[in-house]
């Protein structure tokens, strides 16, 4: 794929047409329209990454902003001591 990817200088639609395909045909027709079941393969690809990589991003996102449960405090409660400052040296 890698090759594929180089070739068709990273054209993802046409390296995975040239997969599917072949790559004379691809080089041919100058695309693979012609042939219905490579559009279909080609579709359904990048359907599946799309799909995955947006879940990726969404399951990022909520890993960035996870919700606190209910009852735990957000910060350290203060302590109940007051602190004095120190009197300035005269």
């Amino acid at each position: 794929m890698r090759e594929l990817l180089e070739r068709y200088n990273f054209d993802l639609v046409k390296a995975l047409a040239a997969y599917n395909a072949g790559p004379q045909r691809v080089e041919r027709y100058q695309e693979c329209r012609h042939f219905a079941k490579t559009r279909a393969y080609v579709a359904r690809i990048v359907h599946e990454y799309n799909r995955k990589k947006t879940a990726q991003e969404n399951e990022a996102k909520k890993r960035r902003v996870a919700p606190k449960a209910p009852g735990v405090p957000s910060r350290a409660p203060k302590s109940s001591a007051t602190t004095v400052p120190a009197p300035s040296p005269r």
